[in-house]
């Protein structure tokens, strides 16, 4: 009996492993990517918590987006407040 060759069974192609983390994480990165849980998405689809909160003299408005968990901070303006228009701390 020959000994196998290595060339030989180097050449037999290797089915690639499926790992879904590393999936997600891909897909996620390229700007896609989907709610883990689609009962949640579609029990809670324009369902959001608010908070109101102050930081000495500023006040702001929390939103918890519950069909995909992500939150949203804004700053509270009033007329005449001196203060630009820039209420946007933290984008969804």
């Amino acid at each position: 009996m020959c000994p196998e060759d290595a060339f030989v069974t180097s050449c037999i192609p290797i089915p690639p492993k499926k790992d879904p983390e590393l999936l997600e994480f891909l897909e996620k990165k390229l700007g896609g990517g989907r709610v883990p849980s689609q009962k949640q998405f579609l029990d809670h689809d324009r369902k959001v918590l608010r908070f109101f909160t102050s930081s000495g003299d500023l006040q702001f408005e929390w939103h918890y987006f519950l069909a995909d968990d992500t939150v949203e901070i804004r700053e509270v303006h009033f007329p005449n407040d001196g203060r630009d228009s820039f209420s946007v701390y933290l984008r969804r």
